[in-house]
């Protein structure tokens, strides 16, 4: 989430919104919006693609534990 700030209030800043301004220029608005519902928008699709495309099903899942639980029994005391 910081990062999301980290990004997002320098780029509207570059892009003339300035919140203590009475009224800022149309064009500064709109780039509001474009920074502050496409930039969360685009992020989460991408989050989505990464999840969807992450290769662990039920039957991985059942295969890790075993994996790990095989090397839990036979680690030394």
């Amino acid at each position: 989430m910081a990062a999301a700030v980290g990004i997002a209030l320098p780029l509207v800043a570059w892009l003339r919104f300035d919140p203590a301004a009475k009224s800022n220029a149309p064009k500064a608005l709109r780039n509001l919006l474009y920074v502050l519902a496409l930039g969360p928008a685009l992020a989460h699709m991408l989050s989505a693609w990464l999840i969807h495309h992450f290769p662990l099903d039920e039957a991985e899942h059942g295969r890790i534990r075993r994996s790990l639980a095989e090397r839990d029994r036979d680690a030394p005391t």
